[in-house]
């Protein structure tokens, strides 16, 4: 449990929140520019994006 004042929390969780923002729009975009010379809709595709967004994440330190 944590005891302190509303605004103090309020303070603290939104602190918490603003450096956690993440635009997943800009992370699928710099993926799909990192596969662009795969065709699009094919299985080959789809593995080849999960690994890219996997990788501008972790370059973003946001997964390890």
């Amino acid at each position: 449990e944590v005891f302190t004042d509303d605004n103090v929390m309020y303070k603290k969780v939104i602190g918490v929140l603003t450096t956690h923002n993440v635009d997943e729009r800009e992370i699928r975009d710099e993926a799909i520019e990192k596969v662009k010379n795969i065709r699009e809709g094919t299985i080959e595709y789809e593995i080849a994006l999960q690994n890219a967004v996997k990788d501008v994440k972790k370059r973003r330190g946001l997964i390890r």
